[in-house]
C-alpha cells in the first residue's frame, strides 16, 4: 500500500513536473516571439533614424544653399542701394550747382537794378 502510495505521488510529481516543463516552454516561447518583435521594431527605428539622418542632412544642405543666396542677395541689395545713394548724391549735386546759378544771376540781376536805380 505504500509503494502504491509513493507510486501514485511520483505520477503525481511527474505529471505536475510535465505542466511545469510545458508551462516553462510556453513562456520561452512567448519570449522569443517577443524577442523577435523587439528585434524587428529595433531594425526598423534603425532604418526610420537612417532616413531622418539623410533627411536632416538634406535640409542643412538646403539651409546653408539658402544661407548662400540671402548672403548674395544681400550683398547685391547693398550694392544697387550703394549706387542709388551715389545716383541720388550726384543728382542732388547737380540740384544745388543749378540753385547756386540762379542764385548767382539773381544777385547779378540785382546788383544791375540796383546800380541803375542809384543812377
Amino acid at each position: 500500500e505504500k509503494l502504491q502510495k509513493l507510486t501514485g505521488d511520483t505520477q503525481s510529481l511527474e505529471e505536475r513536473m510535465a505542466q511545469y516543463q510545458e508551462e516553462s516552454n510556453r513562456w520561452k516561447q512567448k519570449c522569443m516571439e517577443k524577442t523577435k518583435m523587439l528585434d524587428e521594431s529595433t531594425a526598423h527605428i534603425k532604418e526610420l533614424q537612417s532616413v531622418m539622418d539623410e533627411g536632416m542632412m538634406e535640409i542643412r544642405s538646403k539651409q546653408e544653399n539658402i544661407d548662400d543666396i540671402v548672403a548674395e542677395a544681400t550683398k547685391e541689395e547693398k550694392a544697387r542701394s550703394k549706387d542709388n545713394l551715389q545716383r541720388l548724391s550726384d543728382e542732388y549735386e547737380v540740384l544745388i550747382a543749378k540753385k547756386s546759378e540762379k542764385i548767382g544771376k539773381l544777385r547779378t540781376t540785382l546788383r544791375s537794378a540796383n546800380v541803375k536805380r542809384r543812377q
